[in-house]
């Protein structure tokens, strides 16, 4: 199992459940679906992988029902599908479906960009500044997977500095669906294209700190659909 994804788990439980009523359960829930969650993005859950309840139950060390829990909850998510007789399995995002969430990413993130335009402090303008720098060292160490790791860093910290939480929530559903694209990851992306998307980066955070809403929103919009293509495709 993914070790961050049971560290989580067990930094809270000591390894058991804990049950300190409704709200206990609760909390016992989301934390078994963080750590299915963390599985899933980190790799070790890929599209297709079935999963039985009785075994996570055990490998996380607490009953079946959190787990079951955290199963329709996920399911409701986008990233599990139960079957009756069959059982749970992660699912597998069509390139189709993954072209039309990426045609509303492209609409969410630009319309972040307008917000943030409005708003942004020098703290974020600082981060953001640091992540794509980041993402320019990891490049030069040709090192995909942090590229991979900054990039959606960097998209997530506009999303959630744009003072919209419920945006921001849509959004991170999304970029878990389309984790489970059959055509995600950088591990055939041209390195020129990567760094066109550190020039992207770049230009975008320009305009921000400029607070020039239309150039903003303008600069995400042509960045997603470009990244839309197979070559491309970082998040």
């Amino acid at each position: 199992m993914n070790n961050n994804a049971e560290s989580t788990l067990n930094a809270t439980n000591d390894g058991h459940p804990k049950h300190d009523g409704a709200g206990g359960d609760q909390a016992l829930n989301t934390r078994v679906r963080d750590a299915l969650l963390d599985a899933i993005q980190s790799g070790e859950l890929t599209p297709g992988a079935k999963l039985v309840e009785v075994e996570w139950a055990n490998r996380l060390g607490v009953s079946r029902a959190p787990v079951r829990e955290a199963f329709r909850a996920l399911e409701q998510a986008g990233l599990l599908e139960m079957y009756r007789n069959r059982g749970v399995f992660v699912r597998t995002v069509s390139e189709h479906e993954a072209d039309e969430l990426r045609a509303v990413r492209a609409l969410l993130e630009s319309h972040a960009c307008r917000l943030l335009a409005e708003r942004l402090d020098a703290g974020n303008a600082a981060e953001l500044h640091r992540l794509v720098d980041a993402m320019s060292d990891a490049l030069t160490l040709d090192d995909r997977e942090r590229y991979a790791q900054l990039n959606r860093a960097f998209h997530d910290l506009i999303v959630a500095s744009a003072g919209n939480r419920k945006l921001h929530g849509i959004y991170r559903d999304m970029i878990d669906q389309l984790h489970l694209s059959t055509r995600a990851g950088t591990d055939e992306a041209p390195v020129d294209a990567m760094r066109g998307v550190l020039a992207e980066h770049r230009a975008l955070v320009t305009a921000l700190a400029s607070r020039d809403a239309d150039a903003a929103a303008q600069i995400m919009h042509r960045h997603i659909v470009t990244q839309a293509h197979p070559a491309q495709s970082f998040n």
